[in-house]
């Protein structure tokens, strides 16, 4: 069975915690951490214990903590499918949304000191 790879960015499994919570404009809601399962230019998929309603807002909280920044993203659910290796989990993907230059440049450092955290742990 051949299967295309749809996917638009390269993925980095990742050993690091982000943190999460709807974007409710009256939301005073705490951040749940999670292990990101994957993380692209575009997109991180996480497990979560809700599932949530695709197109709905959430918030990602990104640490760098080589360059001691931290950030807030507006993301957009993707999907929320129930994940077929942790049945009590969702796998959740959220769409990283309006980044300007700056908030792009700091996550890509982000991304790229994932990647070669990741690629550290491969060997």
């Amino acid at each position: 069975k051949n299967v295309v790879n749809k996917r638009q960015h390269e993925r980095f499994k990742l050993p690091y915690v982000i943190k999460f919570r709807c974007a409710q404009t009256d939301s005073v809601t705490e951040w749940d951490a999670v292990n990101p399962i994957d993380m692209s230019d575009s997109d991180i998929s996480f497990f979560t214990v809700d599932r949530f309603i695709p197109g709905s807002s959430m918030q990602l909280l990104v640490t760098n903590s080589i360059l001691k920044e931290e950030r807030v993203y507006s993301c957009r659910v993707f999907r929320s499918d129930k994940s077929k290796s942790r049945s009590m989990f969702y796998q959740t993907v959220v769409m990283i949304e309006n980044m300007d230059a700056d908030a792009k440049e700091a996550y890509l450092k982000v991304l790229a000191a994932f990647k070669k955290e990741a690629e550290n742990n491969k060997k």
